[in-house]
């Protein structure tokens, strides 16, 4: 509840509370539960820490982190407690669990030795100063988390709220990872364009037109393959390699296959897909081109179903060009 009047205090203007919101915000608390309950078996008290330098995941989020904490502090400063808590959020959501913590899974289980050690040092770290950075706003919950954390005494209201520290920024690893999370992002708009499950693998094909980024994605094949859940990664020659109608992250295109086992499997299911749609699809066209149901209905109710039907008439043409590309590919 703390949390959701922080989020919802922007300044000169009044908080309309909503338990939509709230209930929004106990997800959020959900969510860092969650996360510690996966990272606890993996976390070690070790000696001070310092700046990592073998796993690129492990650099890009305390860079990552230390620019939120001079976020955070800057925000607390000017009273803008939603612009903090924003900060926050975000931090934790969206760049520690949906991606670092996607990302070192496979380190827990192939890296070396060295690699898992740092992992592990850095997983504490960024979760001890993570906790520090939300205590303000969800003290109950960081205080029972704290404690969980190995090597800490005392409550977590009386340890040092975070500061800045230059070591720890790393533009290198932020501008290598960004590119692999732009093809990943481009993978799985893809994915979901064409209709291909969340659980069916894929095949990916990179062209990177410039040398920088065929060097990182050289380097990073492995970390696209585990975030895009691609059974294959490979970069290819040219851009008449790809095929099809390929996505475009920064200066790459991307396209992704499936095998011809779930290539079958999917082609049925778009075309199951598609006779639904064209269903649904078919009394709204009636409607819309019935003149009295224009003249008569409210302008919301029409604007109603026009949205409703371009929304099908998309989600039919994209189909459409799923299932072309598959049956090209058969």
């Amino acid at each position: 509840f703390r949390f959701t009047l922080a989020a919802l205090a922007a300044q000169g203007r009044d908080i309309r509370i909503s338990e939509q919101k709230i209930e929004g915000y106990q997800h959020f608390a959900n969510k860092i539960w969650n996360a510690f309950r996966f990272s606890l078996p993996r976390l070690a008290p070790g000696p001070e820490f310092s700046a990592p330098a073998l796993v690129l995941a492990n650099r890009w989020i305390v860079s990552r982190l230390h620019h939120r904490i001079g976020e955070v502090r800057e925000t607390l400063d000017g009273y803008r407690f939603n612009d903090a808590a924003s900060a926050i959020y975000h931090f934790f959501w969206h760049e520690l669990c949906d991606w670092y913590l996607e990302a070192v899974k496979p380190v827990f289980s192939e890296g070396s030795e060295a690699e898992i050690a740092e992992t592990r040092s850095t997983l504490t770290y960024v979760l001890a100063e993570s906790l520090k950075l939300l205590h303000p706003f969800m003290p109950f919950i960081t205080e029972e988390l704290w404690h969980k954390l190995p090597g800490r005494e005392g409550s977590i209201m009386v340890s040092a709220f975070p500061r800045t520290e230059p070591g720890f920024f790393c533009p290198e690893a932020e501008e290598k990872l960004e590119l692999v999370m732009e093809v990943v992002r481009a993978a799985r708009n893809l994915r979901s364009e064409r209709k291909i499950a969340p659980s069916d693998w894929i095949m990916v094909s990179l062209f990177p037109e410039a040398g920088a980024s065929r060097r990182i994605l050289e380097e990073n094949l492995k970390l696209v393959s585990v975030l895009a859940r691609a059974r294959e990664v490979k970069l290819v020659s040219g851009a008449s390699e790809l095929g099809g109608a390929p996505a475009v992250a920064r200066d790459v295109l991307v396209e992704i296959g499936v095998g011809a086992a779930s290539g079958k499997k999917e082609e049925e299911r778009l075309k199951q897909e598609l006779a639904k749609l064209r269903e649904t699809i078919r009394p709204l066209e009636a409607k819309l081109d019935n003149p009295d149901f224009r003249a008569k209905a409210s302008p919301e109710a029409v604007a109603k179903t026009q949205g409703r039907y371009d929304e099908l008439l998309m989600k039919i043409r994209k189909t459409e060009e799923g299932l072309k590309l598959l049956e090209a590919k058969a």
